[in-house]
């Protein structure tokens, strides 16, 4: 480089002791980090600054080891030695990016037995200016990660991978998905591959930086936590970023990531609102099945519910696919010409399947929905019927579906989050002969510190027959979020257990919950009302 330069750069530190007999780790931390990089060109010389110290690299500290693709330094300090690594190709790689690069500064200080040892990573360069960011369509950067990965009783291990980031400049969002290699930082021998790293979050609307959550499957334990970064180049043509993620019981993983654009690569989903390519989607559905006898059509012979997985797969052309889960209802695709005249915030299609009629309605993602403006989530519902000899029996299904959060991704995010939404349902009552729509409304209140959640469904019925109103009450619900996509909570009602709902996390950090419930009403007459649905709610 010809001039002096202080770099943009986003940092994560780690510290580790590890004692040198066993080779094991006894302790660790990590966290994102202010690491600034600068060159100074008249000594050719790097200074890493670090919360709490400094270290300047020059021409007389660089190794024999260096070559074209990776810079090695190293001098002494104190009781042990600082080393800095910059690295011109990525790891897992043979092209070197022009705008953007990875770095990561080592101390080791000895004492006894025991090494104590910082490591800064970082992703330094010249970063995208404020306007240049794109502000729409997509892009797919290939990514190339490195890190440092611990666990106390267990020796410590280096991670590094090739993946993809995928940026949604128009709806603001990122996501990013890596399989990792675990190697054995005390031992020449192979260790565990693919290991998923993934991270989602927001693109910042006034610069070129980005942050968001991020969750690392291990093979010694699961992690998560924070992330941040820059886009870099004249026109955002690389990305860089670092991470720092967790366990509370000691694991850590620190590492950072540099990339460049894919053109080949077609852009992931993001947002509802703008997909870009096919998507199937899971369907978490709550089913009502209903029958009548011949010649009774006024009289329910039988009324059941039950919860399953669906499918649902929308194409760039137009077209819809669903599969209800389950296999005795028929698998469906839908066309635009299949569209009818559909209720305020819905889009309905109907067409009918070997003699079998079929409807699906999907509630319009968007600002445009009047009711709840949803981004990465949304309601469907199904319905069909059929005849067996005697037997007449219809199929109401309510779903939701969406692009879910990662798996783990918010297990470490702290503070309170308060969610408000809708939901929509049938219910059916054997004894009365009485079939509803249900309509109503529900809260979430995520306390994401404690990893636990609270909330309530309002639940009203509209009888199908005559429109009249009945208002099922409120029901209320509690869980613990986990490290899994998927809670089950038990439904209360005056203090008793009457039902259960299954909810999961969209967006990119969590923006929407939303699942599907079953429960049932004890009447004032003694009969008793099955209740099926999905909800969704949104933080604000």
């Amino acid at each position: 480089m010809q001039y002096s330069q202080t770099f943009a750069s986003d940092g994560a530190t780690a510290t580790a002791s590890i004692d040198l007999g066993t080779k094991q780790t006894t302790s660790a931390t990590t966290a994102l980090s202010s690491v600034t990089v600068s060159y100074d060109a008249p000594s050719k010389s790097y200074t890493i600054q670090a919360p709490g110290r400094s270290q300047t690299f020059g021409p007389a500290d660089l190794q024999a080891s260096s070559d074209a693709d990776e810079s090695d330094y190293q001098k002494p300090q104190g009781s042990g030695r600082d080393y800095l690594t910059l690295a011109k190709t990525p790891f897992t790689s043979k092209t070197a990016p022009q705008y953007v690069g990875l770095g990561f500064w080592q101390r080791n200080s000895l004492s006894g037995s025991t090494q104590d040892t910082s490591f800064d990573i970082f992703a330094y360069g010249l970063a995208t200016p404020a306007t240049a960011v794109p502000r729409t369509g997509a892009a797919v950067f290939g990514i190339d990660v490195f890190g440092f990965f611990v666990t106390p009783g267990i020796s410590p291990k280096g991670v590094q991978g090739h993946g993809t980031f995928t940026a949604d400049f128009l709806s603001g969002v990122f996501s990013t998905s890596t399989y990792l290699d675990e190697f054995d930082l005390t031992a020449d021998k192979a260790m565990f591959g693919a290991l998923q790293l993934d991270g989602s979050g927001l693109i910042s609307s006034t610069d070129g930086t980005f942050s968001g959550d991020i969750a690392y499957r291990g093979f010694d334990a699961s992690v998560g936590g924070k992330m941040n970064g820059h886009f870099y180049g004249p026109q955002a043509q690389e990305v860089g970023g670092s991470f720092a993620a967790d366990n509370g019981k000691g694991s850590a993983l620190t590492g950072a990531f540099t990339g460049s654009r894919d053109p080949n690569a077609t852009p992931a989903n993001l947002a509802l609102t703008n997909l870009v390519a096919d998507q199937n989607f899971f369907a978490q559905s709550a089913l009502l099945d209903t029958n009548r006898i011949d010649g009774q059509p006024d009289k329910l012979n039988d009324a059941s519910s039950t919860q399953a997985i669906g499918s649902l797969n929308i194409k760039t052309d137009g077209s819809i696919a669903y599969s209800p889960g389950r296999s005795d209802l028929p698998f469906t695709t839908f066309t635009a010409a299949d569209k009818v005249a559909s209720a305020p915030n819905w889009t309905t299609y109907r067409k009918t399947v070997n003699g079998q009629p079929v409807e699906l309605r999907l509630f319009t993602p968007g600002a445009s929905n009047t009711q709840l403006a949803l981004t990465y989530s949304s309601f469907g519902a199904f319905r069909t019927s059929e005849h067996n000899g005697v037997v007449g029996t219809d199929h109401d299904i309510y779903f939701v579906y969406g692009l879910e959060t990662a798996q783990g991704l918010l297990s470490r995010r702290t503070g309170k989050a308060h969610y408000d939404g809708v939901l929509f349902g049938a219910g059916a009552n054997k004894q009365n002969s009485l079939l509803y729509d249900l309509s109503g409304t529900s809260l979430f209140d995520v306390d994401f510190s404690a990893q636990a959640f609270t909330g309530a469904l309002a639940i009203l019925g509209s009888d199908r027959a005559n429109g009249s109103k009945t208002d099922f009450g409120t029901f209320n619900f509690s869980g613990a979020l986990g490290y899994t996509k998927d809670t089950l909570s038990s439904l209360l009602q005056n203090g008793q257990s009457v039902g259960r709902m299954t909810t999961r996390f969209y967006g990119p950090t969590g923006e929407e919950i939303g699942g599907s419930f079953e429960a049932s009403s004890l009447r004032p007459d003694g009969s008793v009302t099955f209740l099926t649905g999905a909800t969704i709610a949104k933080t604000h």
